[in-house]
């Protein structure tokens, strides 16, 4: 979006550098996307670790005992 309102805001733009900042910014848009794909992942092990850890805890609580390790 930016790429677009600069490329209009300027009398004479060249093209050809507009289209590249606009596809760098695709770019950047689908690092973005992989980057938050990645975070879901992370946050998932993280849980999981954390359950495992609760249930192996000495005094586990009534919702630890009761993980059964299903998602």
């Amino acid at each position: 979006m930016q790429a677009l309102y600069s490329f209009f805001q300027h009398e004479k733009g060249d093209v050809r550098h507009f289209e590249k900042e606009l596809f760098k910014s695709l770019d950047k848009i689908y690092d973005l996307y992989l980057s938050v794909l990645a975070l879901l992942l992370d946050i998932h092990h993280v849980s999981l670790v954390m359950m495992d850890e609760g249930i192996n805890k000495r005094l586990p609580s009534k919702e630890e005992i009761t993980y059964n390790g299903t998602v």
